[in-house]
């Protein structure tokens, strides 16, 4: 798990709908939140929580391998719009790996 982590019920995804062809993703796998716009990815943000609760200062540019591997778990936007059932996130062996590698899980 991500540490600091309690549970993977602290993962969430949500869709913000900015009109009707343009919408944000939000995926928090805590302590990260990865935003992002679709149908392009123009705008990519990443925050962590514990480090920076009001969200001022942007990561992704610097930890472009954890954008990288959290994009892994979003589910493709057009399934998500089409209200079918999503399974809840769970990492990959390579993610944890990678993750572990990384300073990010335990």
């Amino acid at each position: 798990m991500l540490k600091g982590a309690e549970s993977e019920s602290r993962s969430a995804l949500s869709i913000r709908f900015l009109n009707r062809k343009k919408f944000q993703i939000s995926l928090i796998a805590y302590p990260y939140q990865l935003l992002f716009y679709q149908p392009k990815k123009k705008k990519i943000e990443l925050y962590r929580f514990d480090r920076d609760p009001a969200e001022k200062n942007n990561l992704a540019l610097q930890e472009k391998e954890l954008v990288e591997e959290l994009f892994k778990l979003v589910p493709d936007y057009e399934t998500v719009l089409s209200r079918k059932k999503i399974q809840p996130l769970k990492y990959s062996p390579e993610t944890l790996k990678r993750l572990k590698s990384l300073g990010y899980m335990e």
